[in-house]
């Protein structure tokens, strides 16, 4: 090629070399900013809830997918999981069967998460070797703050493991990401049951969303005399234009099962509006 030529190939490559490199670095200082903002405004939001609302004890955290941030409030503070502890029962599962489950197992996986049976979820929590199964499953999922089966209550043993919304977070990570414990067939398997909980179980993190796709679970668990201080919570992966981030919401307090489900569905759209 004769010299000049040769110049301005350079040139133009070295041009669109920077340009790439422009777009890049300000596609990053956006997703930062938008994550600074998001931040900022949520903390703001949940502190002034949290003093509006003293009767009712909350958690939640919020991972923005797009800008890679992690905030919340109280994130690391434990409460029971009642029966979002299913999603984790589901992943030991599927962990414990890597070339997929068997077939009488999926039925009863299906009916755990969808129509959040306690029945089934009973019969996985033994077929993973209960307690201790989680608690293994939990030390290579890098479960830090979670304690299967160590609280006391009423209720299943499993609906009575200690958990924080950080370590929910984790849970929801290895579903909507890549990981060496999950295949991509398991991983799709546990969204599209999520997906596809049944109608009157899809409160809670869907609140705010619009017409976002939004995998979720519910628990509810009254830890009083079966009729009062509700543990209600909430956790999923939100993907839509509004915005992709997963969330985990924890609350406990609630003098009724609806005024639990409310404070979820608060704290939800303040997430919804300060994120989306």
């Amino acid at each position: 090629m004769p010299r000049r030529l040769l110049t301005r190939a350079l040139v133009a490559a070295t041009l669109a070399s920077g340009a790439l490199a422009g777009a890049a670095t300000a596609a990053a200082t956006a997703a930062a900013t938008s994550g600074a903002r998001c931040s900022t405004t949520l903390s703001t939001s949940l502190a002034t809830f949290a003093r509006e609302h003293r009767a009712i004890t909350f958690a939640v955290a919020v991972r923005d997918l797009t800008a890679g941030t992690t905030y919340g409030y109280r994130r690391h503070a434990q409460q029971r999981t009642a029966s979002i502890v299913k999603v984790e029962i589901l992943e030991t599962l599927l962990h414990k069967y890597p070339h997929g489950l068997p077939s009488g197992l999926l039925a009863v996986a299906t009916g755990m998460i969808e129509r959040s049976d306690n029945g089934d979820a009973e019969q996985l929590y033994q077929q993973v070797g209960r307690a201790a199964g989680l608690r293994q499953f939990g030390r290579v999922a890098g479960l830090r703050e979670t304690a299967p089966a160590a609280a006391t209550g009423p209720g299943y043993a499993w609906g009575l493991t200690l958990t924080t919304p950080y370590d929910q977070l984790r849970l929801l990570e290895l579903l909507t990401h890549r990981n060496a414990l999950l295949t991509d067939a398991d991983r799709q398997f546990a969204l599209r049951l999520m997906e596809h909980v049944e109608t009157d179980q899809r409160w809670g993190v869907t609140s705010g969303t619009g017409n976002s796709r939004v995998a979720l679970k519910n628990g509810w668990l009254p830890l009083h005399n079966w009729t009062s201080d509700w543990q209600i919570n909430s956790i999923g992966a939100v993907q839509g234009r509004g915005g992709n981030y997963l969330i985990a919401v924890e609350t406990h307090g609630a003098a009724r099962m609806s005024q639990g489900v409310a404070t979820v569905e608060q704290v939800s759209r303040l997430v919804a509006r300060a994120c989306g």
